[in-house]
């Protein structure tokens, strides 16, 4: 099956219902199916070849959903170009994934799709059942794309069905960008059960105080967010104290979540029905991983994040750095198979080969992620790439950061490891929060440090941040953050 003929279903099964909303405009699924065919028909019209992949302009409109949901009916993949990138990084998408065709897209009385031929060769090879191609960051600096398949997203679906309730009355904001992977959830977990999709503008994307007037308004049920995001979310909220009760999920996914952030959102008492889902994921694994209810997890629990047991289409394992598996509660890399594992990276076999490993018959991705486990799943500590060498000790600074991060007054933050002009690296902390009470605080983090880390994992000095910078998909930024320090950027 396909997730076409899946939505295909729905339609049938209740046509008059309303699908997508945005603004003061709505599409039923009748409609919204009507606009499908039309951007699949033009791409027909266009040449379009079966499993093809279309690049597809997908600015936060209702017409890039039906822009997507149409290059499927049409047989073909998306590669989703966010019109907010740099030139650059668009001419390097459209280049490197060689898209032969480049979709357009508006929705409004009628559906008006653009088709352009970006170049006249053969239509690029993907792997079978493919159903998009989203780039994510390289280490390299370019960014590399990952085939994610039908049957990937499906699996994911399948197994969501056993750890949530969704129905056909849920209403979910499309919140995230289309290029970010969390969009592929929010649009499939949503149509696929029948519930309604509402558009996020970008204003009010970036505004706590609309987007918490935004839920009220629809009475959204199920909301996705990167967790610095929901901490200003919860700041704004707690101030404007908007009527949250229709919420009945929070799944927070995409980086490390701040207990802080948590404890915030149960005392103020924002939405008491609703339960708070952690979920660590991969672009590679296909959106989310594993499952962790942490609703009523006590404020107590250290700089590591609870992101609970795999999800039931795939399979975890931690290792060393020689790919043993690690003693129960020690800390190792970890490793996903399942049905929810990627075809790999467009294009790029060496890479694939790398990332993407066959043991025991199975192909397991190596995420370079650190967690341990516990009776209650899985505790996510850093990246183990961010490892660094200083005075002949190897350094992971995610391991530094959740110390840091647990430490009193802190409420998030990145440690990086800058290099002087004699090439001498030192560990340097920057932080958001308050700080310890009493005298100053950089210093009080460093004696704190000091008291729960050996010498060498102890930053030389710890420094306030009025915020820290966030990559396009709202990560920690460590390339930022150094170049800031070493005077070769502005915050």
């Amino acid at each position: 099956m396909t997730l076409d003929q899946w939505l295909r279903r729905r339609v049938a099964e209740h046509p008059d219902r309303v699908a997508l909303r945005e603004g003061d405009r709505a599409w039923t699924y009748a409609a919204l199916d009507a606009h499908i065919e039309q951007v699949a028909a033009a791409l027909r019209a266009s040449g379009l070849t079966p499993g093809e992949l279309v690049a597809v302009d997908v600015p936060r409109a209702a017409g890039s959903v039906a822009a997507i949901l149409g290059v499927l009916r049409a047989g073909g993949a998306y590669l989703p170009v966010d019109p907010a990138y740099p030139a650059t990084r668009r001419a390097h998408l459209l280049d490197s994934s060689r898209a032969r065709l480049h979709l357009a897209c508006t929705t409004g009385d009628d559906t008006a799709a653009t088709v352009r031929r970006l170049h006249d060769g053969e239509p690029a090879e993907l792997p079978p059942g493919t159903a998009y191609v989203i780039y994510t960051s390289g280490s390299t600096g370019a960014p590399k794309g990952v085939a994610v398949t039908h049957g990937n997203v499906i699996s994911l679906l399948h197994a969501a069905a056993q750890r949530f309730t969704f129905g056909p009355d849920e209403v979910w904001p499309s919140f995230h960008s289309y290029s970010f992977d969390v969009s592929v959830w929010e649009i499939w977990a949503c149509l696929l059960h029948g519930g309604c999709l509402v558009v996020v503008d970008e204003q009010t994307a970036r505004d706590p105080y609309r987007l918490a007037a935004l839920l009220e308004q629809e009475r959204v049920t199920v909301l996705n967010q990167v967790p610095t995001v929901f901490g200003a979310l919860v700041k704004a909220a707690l101030r404007s104290r908007p009527d949250l009760s229709s919420l009945r999920y929070v799944v927070l996914a995409g980086e490390a979540v701040r207990m802080s952030v948590l404890a915030q959102w149960r005392r103020g008492e924002l939405a008491p029905g609703a339960r708070l889902i952690n979920m660590y994921g991969i672009t590679e694994t296909t959106v989310h991983s594993t499952f962790a209810d942490v609703t009523d997890l006590p404020a107590g629990t250290g700089g590591a994040t609870l992101v609970g047991h795999p999800m039931a289409h795939l399979r975890a394992r931690l290792v060393d750095t020689d790919l043993r598996e690690v003693p129960f509660g020690e800390p190792g890399e970890i490793l996903l198979a399942g049905a929810g594992v990627a075809a790999g990276y467009l294009h790029r076999p060496e890479l694939t080969a790398q990332r993407f490993l066959t043991l025991d018959g199975q192909t397991w991705y190596r995420s370079g992620d650190l967690a341990y486990a516990s009776a209650d799943g899985l505790w996510y500590i850093g990246r183990n790439d961010d490892q660094v060498k200083i005075r002949g000790f190897r350094i992971e600074l995610g391991e530094v950061e959740a110390a840091l991060r647990a430490a009193p007054g802190v409420d998030d933050c990145i440690v990086v490891a800058p290099a002087n002009s004699s090439g001498q690296r030192s560990l340097v902390g920057f932080y958001t929060g308050p700080g310890p009470d009493g005298g100053e605080p950089g210093r009080a983090l460093v004696s704190h440090l000091a008291r729960h880390l050996p010498a060498h994992l102890v930053p030389a000095t710890v420094v306030p941040a009025a915020q820290l910078p966030r990559t396009p998909s709202g990560k920690a930024d460590r390339r930022r953050m150094e170049d800031i320090w070493l005077g070769r950027a502005t915050a």
